[in-house]
């Protein structure tokens, strides 16, 4: 017969116990010792420190406290592909049999990577802790969408292999808040930090994701705490009409939330796009005005007589208005996108223009204005030094 002990750990045995007995302090560890633990808990053989993706601010330094590590689990799908070309520029000039070549330098491919963020998987800490676990995945997501949205430099690291380049695509298919999908598209500039890009100098205020993102989440606190939760009280008739109402808002807003997170993703068809937000907005501003009606016509005591029944009538009175408040400040941010999303489409350059032989700003000018003593919005708007310009390089081409 075997040995019963044959495959026992004593070592093994007393990890077990000591962890039982220090797991009921384990919930005072600081973030920072969390944090370790986490990294810890991911780390694989093949690439230790995951794939990271490093931002850079307008000042050329990294911003060390907004890395994101994609690790273990959370690391992209294999394979990793990756590769890239040469640019050869041949031009024939009249006189000339043979062409002229010239060697621009190398082109990476832009990156693709896919992969899952599950933080279910996590089995550090004590079983408390496990619902603070849960926010990770939607922690890395929110990291990402941040540089995406911002414009922010990146330099992206896998083992012995890095890049720096750009997020140019983002896409999250949201399971649950604790297991999301994810693919992200990095226009891969070169090898080298670069020193000519242009960052726009404008804050994130001026763009509509962060007023999206409280717009869904101010609906997501309304349905949460209004909808099917009015007090006993309240006749049902009364509260029916509440959560019918809410319901109409949510679904105008969801539309809003839902179609402004794609446009300013896809930044060459905003200009198209932008009159169709508006439009979904100005929907839901109408929803919102319908509730308004509805509800604010309604007795705030849903019926009760107060003299009756005050405490209850005081309840009904306080649900209803706490409601009407809620859509109000719906109303308020709504109003406050329309302006921003009209002013998106003046930032988006009206076409990119590739240099070839025998362009001058005045030519260039020419041919996007029809008027070549413009070419000075050219030269301002690209930030150029010189008028000499490159074969290759390309200019953006403002609204005039």
């Amino acid at each position: 017969m075997a040995n019963p002990l044959s495959n026992f750990s004593f070592k093994g045995g007393v990890d077990v116990i000591a962890q039982k007995l220090k797991s009921p302090f384990d919930r005072f560890k600081s973030a920072e010792i969390v944090k370790e633990e986490l990294k810890g808990a991911h780390e694989r053989h093949d690439f230790k420190n995951g794939f990271t993706i490093i931002p850079y601010g307008k000042n050329g330094k990294p911003l060390k406290n907004d890395i994101v590590y994609l690790l273990a689990d959370a690391m992209p799908h294999q394979p990793f592909i990756f590769g890239g070309q040469q640019k050869i520029v041949k031009d024939y000039y009249p006189g000339n049999s043979e062409p002229t070549v010239q060697v621009i330098g190398p082109q990476e491919n832009d990156v693709t990577i896919k992969g899952r963020l599950k933080s279910k998987r996590m089995k550090i800490g004590p079983a408390d802790d496990k619902e603070e676990l849960r926010k990770y995945p939607q922690y890395i997501q929110e990291s990402i969408e941040a540089i995406r949205v911002s414009g922010l430099l990146v330099r992206i690291v896998l083992g012995e292999w890095q890049r720096f380049g750009f997020i140019q695509q983002a896409v999250f298919n949201m399971d649950t808040l604790a297991d999301i999908e994810y693919e992200v598209t990095f226009l891969i500039v070169g090898f080298n930090q670069p020193k000519d890009y242009i960052v726009r100098d404008e804050s994130l205020e001026s763009i509509p994701y962060n007023k999206n993102k409280e717009l869904a989440r101010n609906m997501a606190f309304i349905l949460n705490n209004t909808f099917g939760n009015a007090p006993e009280s309240m006749p049902k008739g009364f509260s029916d009409q509440i959560n019918v109402a809410i319901s109409d808002v949510a679904s105008a807003v969801n539309l809003v939330t839902g179609f402004v997170d794609t446009i300013l993703g896809e930044v060459d068809s905003i200009k198209g796009s932008v009159q169709r937000a508006i439009g979904l907005v100005k929907n839901a501003r109408n929803k919102c005005t319908e509730f308004q009606r509805r509800i604010g016509n309604l007795a705030p005591s849903g019926g009760l007589a107060n003299s009756t029944r005050i405490n209850a009538s005081y309840a009904n009175a306080g649900f209803t208005a706490a409601s009407l408040s809620g859509v109000n400040s719906i109303m308020a941010l709504m109003a406050s996108m329309i302006p921003q999303l009209k002013a998106i489409t003046q930032t988006i350059p009206i076409a990119r223009h590739r240099i070839v032989s025998g362009n001058t700003l005045q030519t260039i000018a020419m041919i996007y204005y029809n008027d070549s003593s413009k070419w000075e919005n050219i030269f301002d708007h690209n930030k150029l030094t010189s008028t000499d310009l490159n074969i290759g390089d390309v200019l953006e081409i403002p609204r005039a």
